[in-house]
């Protein structure tokens, strides 16, 4: 019995698919794979298609520089949050490729499953650049080659370099374009050769006395690393945490610098971005067209997966281990940091509860998603106007129809703070509605919340600015407002849910007295007829025409 008992504790284990590294052809396969299985979820390019770039030299094959877009492609919404994740920009660091493969294939085999991945697909846009480096990842090599050299291709962006260094590897360019492409509000960058959770500066012109300098959105990068940190926790290895400069090292032309500062730089830096690159591939490489004051700034992280570039695939871990805190492998942790950074591109309220107590007050129970601290947080509500329901929460509250938009509220709830969903996981915010008998009335409620706007507290930055970034600012400023092509941020500081009717009444919690004593009379009656239908006997020497088999004891029909 013991042995049983062990195997089934095992089962889980014994049945796990342990993750394993993939080859680019194989990348190349899983990637189309998904476009064929997931046609509304998965959109597949190539950085030669788009952007008529050529192809890096992959021997006999041709080496793709796959775009893999995921969201909801049946809808659209310009104001749905980008974010970015790219494999590798260096070929010989492997995880990353891998991570971005296996996170794709987790995410929508959930889709529908899940809850919060759901609301994460339908809500978010995640592009995704699995080996930017094609042909470094196909021969495991760190550089791509340019005119038969070797070029790093995170040395190779317009900012805080030589124009004759920058847009010279098609990698490089093939990310440039992409980012420059969109108006993203988080993202992540996969490395190896250390175990580090980094963000700007990284550059040399903001380093003193080889420390960099604080950058105007240091708070809130430095407090998501924080929460990164947690989620990834410690097993293969603790990672260490700080700028790049701090914990990797500075260098001219990285893309995490660029990212950061490519909209803003011209105006508060001076020359530090560069306007007119003439590197190898100098046709249409002018930065300066593609930029404008919204596309390009957002805190791009610089993940170091491992001391290894390649380690040891015992080490990866399985898919079964993604729901798990620690000891589970590079990929569920490195997995579990991207969806915690697509969530946290905007806050937003999740996991409704409600409960209608005896025609007097509805109990709300939520969450605020996508956030690390709640500075406030209240419940808006008025008669119901009658509308009809269009939009998605997070989750369909039992007893509740979603509406449109709605706004002209007559009451509202004192304001509540506490510990985002980042911080404190289990952490509900609650209040009490004294409504009247929603058997007669209809109410209309929709919950608001204000957070992390600690972000605006700043040391000494440099530049000298308030935060820059559309993840910071869509928090901070009012009416803030941002557009890149068909992309937008359109916020106010307070984040909704979508307004909702409670139409229907939610059981009582309680029973009260006389109602517990009829469900016991009633218990009893039904006791006491099956006493007088029935004769329980258990003598093996009954007379089996007239009785039926219940496991050792017969019942006996009565005569």
């Amino acid at each position: 019995m013991r042995i049983i008992q062990i195997l089934f504790l095992l089962l889980p284990v014994i049945l796990a698919q342990p993750y394993r590294y993939l080859t680019f052809i194989e990348l190349s396969s899983r990637i189309h794979a998904l476009k064929n299985k997931y046609p509304n979820l998965i959109k597949v390019e190539t950085a030669q298609e788009l952007y008529n770039l050529p192809y890096p030299d992959c021997g006999n094959m041709r080496c793709d520089i796959y775009i893999v877009t995921l969201t909801d492609h049946t809808t659209t919404d310009v104001n749905r949050p980008e974010v970015f994740i790219s494999g590798a920009v260096h070929g010989n660091e492997v995880l990353g490729p891998n991570v971005a493969i296996y996170l794709l294939e987790y995410l929508v085999e959930n889709y529908n499953k899940n809850t919060w991945i759901t609301y994460l697909i339908n809500n978010r846009k995640l592009v995704v650049m699995p080996a930017a480096n094609s042909q470094g990842y196909y021969y495991n090599r760190r550089e791509e080659l340019v005119g038969g050299m070797p070029f790093d291709p995170n040395r190779d962006f317009p900012y805080d370099t030589q124009p004759s260094k920058c847009l010279n590897t098609i990698s490089g360019r093939a990310v440039f374009y992409t980012i420059a492409d969109h108006m993203f509000v988080i993202g992540i960058t996969f490395h190896g050769g250390d175990a580090v959770i980094s963000y700007p500066w990284g550059s040399t012109n903001h380093m003193v006395n080889n420390r960099a300098e604080e950058s105007p959105d240091h708070v809130a990068m430095k407090q998501v690393a924080g929460m990164l940190n947690e989620v990834a926790g410690n097993y293969p290895s603790p990672f260490k945490l700080g700028t790049m400069t701090d914990t990797v090292y500075a260098v001219n032309g990285g893309l995490e610098d660029w990212a950061y500062a490519a909209s803003w730089a011209k105006e508060l830096e001076g020359n530090t971005l560069v306007e007119d690159c003439y590197g190898e591939f100098n046709s249409q490489a002018n930065s300066k067209v593609l930029m404008n004051e919204d596309n390009v700034r957002f805190p791009l992280y610089l993940i170091e997966t491992d001391h290894s570039k390649h380690p040891n695939e015992v080490t990866w871990g399985s898919k079964e281990g993604i729901n798990q805190a620690a000891g589970n492998g590079h990929i569920p942790r490195n997995i579990r940091m991207s969806m915690a950074i697509m969530d946290m591109a905007e806050p937003y309220i999740r996991d409704i509860q409600a409960i209608y107590h005896n025609a007097t007050h509805l109990d709300l129970r939520w969450k605020v998603g996508g956030s690390l601290f709640v500075n406030e947080t209240y419940v808006e509500w008025s008669y119901s106007p009658g509308i009809q329901a269009t939009a998605r929460p997070y989750i369909w509250l039992q007893g509740a129809e979603v509406m449109e938009e709605y706004s002209s509220f007559l009451f509202r709830t004192a304001s509540k703070h506490g510990p985002g969903y980042w911080t404190d996981p289990k952490h509900y915010f609650s209040v009490h509605l004294p409504i009247e008998n929603l058997a007669s009335v209809n109410y209309t409620i929709r919950i608001a919340a204000i957070a992390d706007q600690q972000w605006g507290r700043q040391g000494n930055p440099r530049p000298q600015s308030p935060p820059l970034t559309h993840f910071a600012r869509m928090r901070l400023d009012r009416n803030y407002m941002a557009q890149s092509g068909s992309s937008m941020i359109n916020t106010n500081v307070v984040f909704h849910s979508p307004s909702f009717k409670i139409k229907t009444i939610v059981m009582p919690a309680r029973l009260d007295a006389n109602m517990i004593l009829l469900i016991v009379i009633a218990a009893l009656i039904v006791t006491l007829l099956l006493a007088m239908c029935c004769l329980l006997y258990t003598s093996d020497a009954a007379d089996e025409r007239s009785s039926v088999d219940l496991g050792g004891r017969r019942i006996i029909k009565k005569k």
